[in-house]
This record gives C-alpha cells, structure tokens and sequence, in this order.
C-alpha cells in the first residue's frame, strides 16, 4: 500500500477541462426541461396553483437562461441557475409527492420562496448586463473623446 508518491502520471494529475459557455448553457436547458418534465408529468399529483407557480418559476429561469447565443452568463448567475433547477425546484416538488397533500401549505410557501429566488436570479442577471453596457459606454466616450488620457 503506497500512502505518499508523486504524481509522475500527466494523464492522471491533469485537471479536467473547464466548461465552455456553450456547455454551461446546454446544461442549464437541458436542466430546465427536467423541471418542465418533472413538473408536467406530476400535474394531476401536485395542486393545480402549485403546478401553475412551479411552471412561472421555469419560466421567469428560462428568460435567464435562454439568452444571447454570443452572451455568455456570469458564474454566479450559472452557479444559482443550475442549484435552482437541479436541487431546490425538483427537491421541494419531490417532498411533496413524497409527503401528499398534507403538504400543501409547505408546498406553497417553498414555491413562493423560489419565485422569489428565480426573480432575483433574473434582475441580477440583467443588472450585471446593464452595469456593462454603462461601463462600455465610459470608456468609448473615454477612448474617443480626443481627451489627455488617450489609451
């Protein structure tokens, strides 16, 4: 049994690649249709408003994710979109199938949570995109201005 060697091997110490935006953004689609199947294909076990908070809660996510091909999403956007729909969304719905309808209240009250986690994800998405286009904005009227600081 060997406790301590070194890693002569490249093929065994090399990191794995890091995802490109296209692969986040596949993942993060492919995640968000989970949802929309998961959620559908438990309509008729889970409260028809729930069914209806759940599919906005998707929806207002897939206005984040579905951006830009050329647009790539910032990492703290990727990181909250992906625990939102591989982990909380699909968690609190299969609580509730696993619990039934002495879950409800929970159920809605979890559900409104994340419409407001999902609402955030949105607005801080589009603020950072906002916060670029005014930085963009300063330093071409910079660039251009003819002024002393001439980059």
């Amino acid at each position: 049994m060997m406790l301590f060697r070194r890693d002569g091997d490249a093929a065994t110490s090399a990191a794995l690649p890091e995802p490109t935006p296209a692969d986040e953004a596949r993942m993060l689609r492919d995640l968000l249709a989970q949802c929309y199947d998961q959620i559908n294909s438990n309509a008729g076990r889970i409260p028809a408003d729930a069914v209806l908070t759940a599919l906005h809660i998707c929806d207002l996510l897939r206005e984040t994710v579905h951006v830009d091909p050329d647009h790539t999403l910032d990492v703290r956007t990727v990181v909250s979109l992906e625990r939102m729909l591989a982990d909380y969304l699909p968690t609190t719905l299969r609580t509730y199938l696993a619990v039934g309808p002495t879950g409800s209240d929970a159920l809605r009250e979890q559900l409104d949570a994340l419409v407001d986690g999902a609402s955030d994800i949105r607005a801080d998405a589009r603020q950072r995109d906002s916060d670029a286009m005014v930085a963009q904005t300063a330093f071409l009227r910079t660039k251009f201005s003819g002024s002393d600081l001439d980059l």
